[in-house]
């Protein structure tokens, strides 16, 4: 067997098997590397797209919330033309928990793809929270902890979720545990922002 070498590229230069066997052999790891790099960075692109819808509806939420609360700010009463505006807040509200539903479902993608992007753990704990699903969304903080011990916003966004939860609680021992928890928390979180 023959293969072009030499200076001038014209020489004919034997080859061996044995030759050829090694260069394949000390080729293949660049070649399995490209290719988990290739399937990587796949992974890693499609977890962003699903991150970024993700953000596209909980941004939709929260303009939907931003003028539930305006709408309930510029009649407090809701007296003159009570049962439209009430109709109104009703229909913006279920707008705004299909979005975050949406969003949900979009950061769930995310993790799923890439299961160490913080950022979708986060904004899915967010979203959890924003439709009321305070034991999900406990349970995305805690998931998330796991990866980011020392991220103090983690440690506030647990106290908060779990205050709501102690309110929530029909039981007071219960009640009582998720304050304390909570309190913990808050004082991780003041520790680790000073």
């Amino acid at each position: 067997m023959f293969d072009f070498a030499g200076g001038n590229g014209h020489d004919l230069v034997p080859v061996s098997a044995k030759t050829k066997t090694v260069l394949t052999i000390l080729c293949l790891p660049v070649i399995f590397f490209y290719y988990l790099s290739c399937i990587y960075g796949v992974r890693y692109w499609s977890s962003e797209v699903h991150n970024e819808k993700g953000l596209i509806q909980s941004k939709w939420g929260e303009s939907y919330e931003e003028e539930i609360r305006r709408r309930e700010k510029s009649d407090p009463a809701m007296g003159v033309g009570k049962e439209e505006t009430q109709r109104k807040v009703e229909d913006l509200k279920k707008i705004a928990e299909r979005n975050y539903q949406t969003a949900i479902a979009e950061y769930q993608t995310s993790i799923k793809y890439n299961p160490t992007f913080l950022s979708a753990y986060y904004k899915l704990a967010h979203a959890y929270n924003s439709i009321g699903d305070a034991e999900n969304s406990l349970k995305t903080y805690r998931a998330l902890q796991k990866y980011s011990p020392d991220y103090a916003e983690v440690h506030y966004n647990l106290g908060i979720v779990l205050s709501l939860l102690a309110e929530k609680a029909q039981d007071q021992t219960q009640a009582a545990k998720h304050r304390e928890e909570a309190l913990r928390e808050f004082k991780i979180a003041a520790r680790m922002s000073t």
